[in-house]
């Protein structure tokens, strides 16, 4: 799921006390009702996650008739619902609904249902009494193939009730979770609520009477086995090479080598627990102390391989319960994602670290080559109680100080090609672990990414130092003297630990919104004096914030105002540049979006909507074995730009250009009912033609995809699965917003739709054996030229010029576990 479409889905929000954001497609229609007594549909319980700070609820759908297309809840308050309104597509505006993705389908069956398949969804607390009390209605939807609706029961359940179970019958696997409860949810909503000290398990609350019961995960382990309704098939090639361990309590890790059928299934004693995956190496969690069998099979389609087995032991269960993100989502509610391989991002080497040996480190284990094609060796192995290895390839270094992870790395000659990983602790590495395996054909060699010419890259001042818990946000006024220090503004807003609409003052502490901040009358209109110059504060250590957002402007501050909604939540109104009169309309600003933690970084700057200023900004960091530094921005003077945009736009794209910004095209002549609103449509049909006689084939992170154009519709096949997935034809105004036809359906449709919009933006529609190749982009004569623009004068030529502009990794993000400092030049 990228990015930008994350940011769109969580416009959404719940009118009452039930979200603060969501993920999941709000379906705006009203359900065609019927009852299927073939689709099973039950709620089956509850869990509390206090690291997430959420409940997940655990619901499970049968369908052994093959008939559902889309699962998932509908969410109502109880007490403004009655069952009719529990409804896909409900006009009751406090009923919302959201559908499983494939990340929501969890790795236990907790049904007895035929061919059950579980899912979870999550929500994160709201911090108020309200939010705890009220009872929060839940019913499970499976919509069929017919395009009916089946509904299960509805079941309804407070937080507080949730907490008082799991409290009460010591439930929760250790002290500090179980005073959890009692700290944050019970004595918060009742002050006279007895404390107990903690003695129990884990486990979730399932829906019943008041004398709830429980059931543990132990136990549910046991359940009927899960199997897919897979047949067997025994000319499918069987997995090779597969590896079970367990390298802590309650875990098992297993790897497998990659064939040339790279979809798996995996099962725990008899339980589909990951369902048709890429080779890797994975963990499960929440096993109880004993031996389990581990079995992989291969997979076509509806069929599978016989199953390779191998046993494991397993010592007791810290956590017995489902497994979780490895991250706490930023937004919610969010599905829980299944094991997901504990992949690291790809690095080239670029570490000059001389390692030494050491026998006593543990060797890796698990280790299987293959080459799942020509030029090119796949290592994969298992995650050991050290989990960081250097990566060799005929005796040179390839990677350093990498996760257990599945790694394809090219070979430069044909041959026969020796493998090695060692465990690493510090600067010593274990005895090698070496497999040969023969390649044909020669790959290309593997090179460091482009980087910032040094005369363009941001400097990090000598006089500031870094620190260990924090990120040092440095702002250069590099305006050439048209503003001075007093003229450059900065405000940056976001969500603090407690989910409380914050901002950030100059001293980097996060101060709480609140509706008396807005003391400042500027026209009409009351806004918050939460902005700073670059003459008050140049630089700042920023805190842990989620979902930040900080403007940048020139001679004026950005005017906000902070709201209250009926909950008492607060958000905030920004600039709105279709609104003539708002107070920032004629203010030159831009801004970035980021989430920190600590260290972790993760943000970007876009261009998705306007382009008002030059900035090129650099984030840097480091981890004992490698270094990162990488920039990503503007080149050119503002007038430069300006004038170059115009001296090569095609006639349509000249209505962009105002005397205070660039506007993207569908903010200006491109738009509905403008002069050139059909500028796509003559290149939307050429495509459309083409591919009703043809098959459109391409890969993606979702999978190997095969459509052929049917009226007004385009449908896709996923390699090795029967769903027919649905893209509707889109308009101009859907390829340059990423709207309409390129923003509905489930997950998968979503995905292929990211695919086929990028794709139009960048004119290779009709030729997808370009649309990975960026130097074939923006060619076409109809494309778009405003994001191709931006790219063409960015730093190494990346630039998020339209919404899905990270779709084969274009955009200017900046992402880094252990970052040292953000900083950014303010250009003119």
């Amino acid at each position: 799921m990228k990015k930008q479409l994350f940011s769109k889905m969580g416009k959404y929000v719940l009118s009452a006390i039930m979200f603060v954001f969501m993920i999941g497609q709000v379906v705006g229609f009203s359900a065609n009702v019927k009852a299927d007594d073939s689709v099973g549909l039950e709620i089956n319980g509850y869990q509390i996650n206090t690291s997430m700070e959420a409940f997940r609820t655990l619901y499970s759908v049968s369908d052994p008739s093959d008939k559902v297309e889309e699962v998932g809840l509908v969410y109502g308050l109880t007490k403004y619902v009655s069952e009719s309104d529990m409804v896909v597509g409900s006009t009751n505006n406090t009923v919302y609904s959201h559908s499983a993705t494939a990340e929501g389908k969890n790795n236990i069956c907790y049904s007895e249902m035929e061919s059950a398949q579980t899912y979870v969804m999550t929500m994160e607390f709201v911090k108020n009494v309200d939010f705890f009390k009220n009872q929060i209605s839940v019913r499970p939807y499976a919509k069929l193939k017919d395009g009916t609706y089946a509904y299960g029961e509805i079941v309804s359940k407070s937080v507080y009730q949730i907490a008082d179970v799991l409290y009460q019958n010591q439930l929760m696997g250790n002290a500090a979770k179980h005073d959890y409860l009692y700290n944050n949810i019970l004595s918060f909503v009742d002050s006279s609520y007895v404390k107990k000290d903690f003695k129990g398990s884990s486990t979730i609350v399932k829906p019943g009477t008041a004398e709830e019961t429980t059931v543990k995960a132990t136990e549910a382990t046991t359940a009927k086995p899960s199997t897919g309704d897979y047949t067997t098939d025994k000319s499918i090639a069987m997995p090779f090479g597969l590896v079970a361990a367990s390298p802590s309590n309650g875990t098992i890790s297993i790897v497998w080598g990659r064939g040339d059928i790279d979809l798996y299934n995996v099962y725990i004693n008899g339980v589909l627990v990951s369902k048709e995956v890429s080779c890797a190496s994975y963990d499960y969690q929440g096993y109880a102390q004993g031996t389990y069998t581990v079995a992989v099979a291969t997979v076509v389609g509806s069929s599978e391989s016989e199953r390779v087995t191998a046993t494991v032991t397993v010592g007791g269960s810290s956590e017995p319960v489902t497994a979780a993100p490895t991250q706490a989502p930023t937004v919610v509610p969010t599905q829980a994602p299944t094991v997901v391989p504990t992949q690291a991002p790809t690095q080239q080497e670029t570490s000059s670290i001389d390692f030494t040996t050491d026998d006593s480190i543990a060797m890796p284990f698990g280790m299987v080559v293959s080459s799942p094609y020509d030029g090119a060796v796949n290592v994969v192995w298992g995650q050991g109680t050290v989990n960081c290895y250097n990566v060799y390839v005929d005796g040179e270094r390839r990677r350093t100080g990498v996760k257990a992870q599945s790694i394809t790395m090219p070979v430069y000659f044909e041959g026969t090609h020796t493998v090695a990983i060692t465990t690493v602790v510090g600067t010593r590495e274990s005895k090698r672990l070496e497999m040969t395996i023969a390649v044909k054909g020669i790959g290309e060699k593997e090179t460091e990414p482009e980087t910032c010419p040094p005369e363009l890259k941001p400097q990090l001042r000598s006089d500031l130092s870094f620190r260990d818990d924090k990120i040092l946000m440095q702002l250069n006024n590099k305006t050439n003297g048209k503003y001075s220090n007093s003229q450059v503004y900065w405000c940056l807003l976001g969500y603090n630990a407690a989910h409380q609409l914050c901002y950030m003052d100059k001293n980097g502490n996060l101060i709480p919104a609140n509706m008396g901040m807005n003391n400042v009358k500027v026209g009409d209109r009351m806004v918050a004096d939460v902005c700073y110059t670059l003459e008050e504060a140049d630089h700042v250590y920023v805190p842990s914030i989620k979902s930040g957002r900080m403007y940048l402007s020139y001679e004026k501050p950005i005017y906000i105002t902070f709201n209250q909604a009926s909950d008492g939540t607060i958000g905030f109104a920004g600039p709105d540049l279709n609104n003539a009169s708002d107070p920032n309309a004629n203010t030159l600003f831009e801004f970035a979006e980021f989430t920190i933690d600590g260290k972790y970084y993760w943000g970007n700057t876009t261009r998705v909507d306007y382009f008002s200023f030059p900035m090129i900004t650099r984030l840097i960091g480091h981890t004992q074995y490698e270094t990162y530094d990488k920039v990503v921005g503007d080149i050119g003077t503002r007038d430069g730009i300006f004038a170059k945009f115009l001296q090569n736009a095609p006639e349509a794209y000249k209505y962009c250009v105002n005397d205070k910004r660039i506007m993207a095209p569908c903010k200006a002549a491109l738009n509905s009912g403008q002069a050139y609103a059909n500028y796509f449509d003559g290149y939307i049909n050429e495509f459309w033609a083409k591919y009703t006689n043809e098959d459109l084939v391409f890969s993606s992170e979702a999978g190997s995809f095969r459509g052929r154009v049917v009226g007004n519709q385009i449908q896709f096949r996923r390699d090795g699965d029967s769903t027919v997935y649905v893209v509707d034809k889109p308009s101009t105004q859907d390829v340059l917003e990423g709207k309409g036809a390129f923003a509905r359906g489930n997950s998968v449709e979503l995905a292929i739709e990211a695919q086929l919009c990028a794709a139009f933006n960048r004119g290779v529609a009709t030729e997808p054996s370009n649309w990975y190749k960026p130097n074939k982009y923006y060619k076409n004569s109809i494309n778009n030229y405003y994001a191709g623009f931006f790219h063409e004068n960015s730093v190494v030529g990346l630039a998020y010029g339209f919404c899905y502009d990270d779709v084969n990794d274009q955009s200017t993000l900046l992402q880094y576990d252990n970052a040292d400092a953000l900083v950014i030049d303010l250009k003119w």
